[in-house]
């Protein structure tokens, strides 16, 4: 707990005022131990559990700070999206919660680099960051392609490993954004609000109404996944027979269509298909140009996307 816990002593016998400003009168009655949280203005709390290091230290960590957030196959997009002037630092492990050394650590770096934990039931990016071991400490250095500078060490030293995290923390990011159309679902919009197409999300959302399936379908559309990836908007797309709440909330007509939505505001703009089975990426550039320009006839709807399965977690 060096350099995460700060450990002080008080003789009351010497500093009767000190002692009576936190409510310790009577100090001939023993040990008595108060844990403060960061917040200056706290009057602490009085511990009561077994009067050894281990169980201390562990109430002591549980009052800690928490910056660290979970990171999972479903919200690693919007982890890696959210405050893109911060590098991101990964923590593969099998704990099921934070250690108090990155507790602290996300604390005291919370102005310079984002910290994410990654459990072990997480294969999927196990897998894709090459990762055989916990704990796995990672500064991603290409997010988007999973890859990463690993902290290689058989025992953190946490001198070491600030100097590890400074090299990241007093550097801006260098990842150029990859271009990807984002397959939208229930669960990508609900983990996080301000991450992709979410309640709090600054960006606008281009929905692609698909009727068909494939990469022949999809790919067709990434030049302009690609030509737009510096503009506030994210584009994204549905398979129409899996979401017919979405179809029926934005008037989308045989199922083929487009929608650009603004979250915050609850509003659309519609382009409908000309063709039965698609729209083209020459009309799809035409109409985004009109809506980051302000154009558009905007209409208003629900709170939020109703996907077939928020619909259905709404009846329960």
């Amino acid at each position: 707990m060096f350099g995460i816990i700060s450990v002080g002593a008080i003789d009351c016998s010497q500093e009767e005022e000190l002692c009576e400003e936190y409510s310790v009168f009577d100090a001939k009655s023993g040990i008595k131990i108060k844990i403060f949280t960061e917040n200056a203005n706290d009057d602490g709390s009085e511990y009561k559990g077994k009067l050894n290091w281990k169980s201390i230290s562990s109430d002591a960590a549980k009052r800690m700070q928490n910056f660290v957030r979970v990171v999972n196959s479903e919200n690693y997009e919007s982890f890696v999206e959210e405050e893109p002037a911060k590098n991101k630092i990964l923590i593969f492990t099998e704990r099921k919660s934070t250690a108090p050394l990155f507790r602290s650590l996300s604390k005291h770096y919370k102005e310079k680099l984002v910290f994410g934990e990654v459990k072990s039931s997480e294969k999927e990016l196990y897998k894709k960051f090459g990762v055989k071991k916990t704990p796995t400490i990672m500064a991603l250095t290409d997010p988007h392609n999973f890859a990463g500078e690993v902290y290689e060490t058989e025992e953190i030293k946490i001198d070491q490993f600030k100097k590890f995290l400074s090299n990241y923390a007093y550097q801006s990011t260098k990842q150029e954004k990859k271009a990807e159309l984002h397959h939208l679902t229930y669960n990508k919009v609900s983990k996080s609000p301000t991450g992709l197409c979410g309640k709090k999300s600054s960006n606008l959302c281009l929905i692609l109404f698909l009727k068909g399936k494939g990469e022949a379908l999809t790919n067709q559309y990434l030049p302009l996944v690609e030509h737009y990836k510096s503009d506030p908007i994210s584009i994204t797309y549905v398979h129409s027979n899996e979401e017919p709440n979405l179809i029926k909330q934005f008037g989308i007509k045989n199922e083929v269509g487009a929608v650009i939505y603004k979250p915050k505001r609850n509003k659309f703009v519609a382009f409908h298909g000309k063709m039965e089975n698609l729209i083209t990426p020459e009309d799809l550039s035409h109409f985004i140009d009109n809506a980051l320009g302000g154009g558009g006839d905007w209409e208003k709807t629900q709170d939020s996307l109703q996907f077939k399965e928020s619909v259905k977690k709404d009846e329960l």
